[in-house]
């Protein structure tokens, strides 16, 4: 190799390393002053994810951290909870309901009173379905990113100890979804603003180009029939009912509706899946797909790039739930 071509070499390497360096330092300047939402779960993963901590959990929130985050804060407790300090030992006259799911349950770009666990628990101690001398206390263990195999670790090794009488699990059409073996996808996306940028919009548009499936086509496909994804969560919804049961207490299957669509329901099937799977397990199935009145589902989105519930949503949510909730069965 000619000394002119190494030279050549060189040059483009300390070239691409230059505009890299700019880049990054650039965008990082100007995402200090502007939310956006493939910036701000790189951030969540990087500011509030660890692994490590409890055994069996692929990952979940470091323990008493505070985070802003897609304009709102974020209070971990020392368990690595969206929660107030709460003792594992239930006090006497609670009834207490722990909520597992993902990024929808956790309340990802809502204010932390406002997330529907939470106005769940408002509204149980508001309407006193047991009688006043009975409170209850809803426990949220929502963590973004979670796959349904993450839910159910989450139950068996962390919200059981609480000593539950109610397992709410929020399912969402991404749950099927296959686990992947870090926090936050490879190394150069764990550590680069501007990768994750680049990478967030190249997706965009090969998908837009027809080179990589929608996000409906992407979706349906994790649960066609004899699918890896279908297989997972029925085994999923099998593993909590079977908890819930050597535990003796109830198990509701919570289905949370995708926003995307403007209109109708493009994972009807999913969510007919949903409900045969649950009753199959002798769970409770609450269909949240209706509680949004609005048929423009953008009106509920947390901000224009961003289709999680927002905090109107996460109401609408708490109260479809509260009014189909059976606490009959509830030992005190």
């Amino acid at each position: 190799m000619s000394r002119m071509i190494v030279v050549r070499l060189i040059a483009i390497f300390v070239g691409v390393l230059l505009f890299w360096g700019v880049a990054e330092v650039a965008c990082r300047l100007i995402f200090t002053q502007t939310v956006a939402y493939d910036v701000e779960m790189w951030r969540y993963a990087r500011e509030v994810k660890t692994a490590g901590v409890t055994l069996g959990l692929r990952f979940e929130h470091r323990p008493n951290v505070h985070a802003h985050l897609m304009g709102v804060d974020v209070a971990i407790n020392a368990d690595g909870l969206r929660n107030r300090e709460i003792a594992r030992q239930k006090p006497e006259g609670v009834v207490r309901l722990a909520v597992v799911g993902d990024s929808v349950t956790f309340g990802w770009g809502v204010p932390q009173d406002q997330t529907y666990p939470k106005q769940l628990e408002v509204l149980l101690n508001q309407q006193q379905p047991l009688g006043p001398e009975v409170s209850f206390e809803v426990i949220n263990f929502g963590v973004g990113n979670y796959t349904a195999a993450d839910s159910v670790a989450m139950l068996r090794y962390k919200a059981l100890k609480y000593q539950p009488d109610m397992i709410i699990y929020g399912a969402f059409i991404n749950d099927a979804e296959i686990p992947r073996e870090t926090v936050s996808g490879p190394s150069l996306l764990r550590h680069s603003l501007a990768a994750v940028l680049i990478w967030g919009r190249l997706d965009r548009l090969w998908r837009q180009l027809g080179l990589r499936d929608d996000y409906q086509d992407y979706y349906l496909g994790l649960y066609r029939q004899g699918g890896e994804g279908r297989q997972r969560v029925g085994e999923t919804l099998q593993a909590m009912a079977k908890l819930s049961q050597l535990q003796q207490v109830t198990m509701v299957v919570a289905w949370l509706p995708e926003l995307h669509a403007a209109s109708g329901d493009p994972f009807a099937s999913v969510r007919t899946f949903y409900r045969n799977a649950a009753a199959e397990n002798g769970a409770t199935f609450i269909d949240l797909q209706e509680s949004l009145p609005d048929n423009n589902r953008q009106r509920y989105w947390v901000s224009p790039d961003d289709a999680h519930p927002n905090a109107e949503a996460c109401g609408l949510f708490a109260r479809q739930i509260a009014s189909q909730l059976s606490l009959a069965d509830v030992r005190l």
